[in-house]
């Protein structure tokens, strides 16, 4: 069972901005598979990733992987993403 950090709602064609809580983010990965480098990055000091013009394909478990402020472990942080048709 995963633990589910937040559930995110959205519409197809809307961006999505999914914030992750760890201060050191190594990667993000949906539904265990990695995902681009290009679709996340650090706003205003905040981790975000970024999905735009979305459909019900993105639908899943969106993961952020990181490590506490002493990189000595290791942590996660999941969103259950949904996107409904319009």
């Amino acid at each position: 069972m995963v633990d589910v950090h937040q559930i995110v709602l959205g519409m197809e064609g809307s961006e999505i901005h999914i914030k992750c809580e760890l201060l050191h983010v190594l990667y993000w990965t949906k539904d265990n598979t990695s995902i681009s480098k290009a679709q996340y990055s650090q706003w205003n000091g905040q981790n975000l990733l970024i999905l735009t013009n979305t459909n019900q394909s993105d639908t899943g478990l969106y993961t952020c992987h990181g490590t506490n402020p002493n990189n000595t472990e290791k942590q996660t942080e999941t969103t259950h993403l949904m996107i409904g048709s319009k």
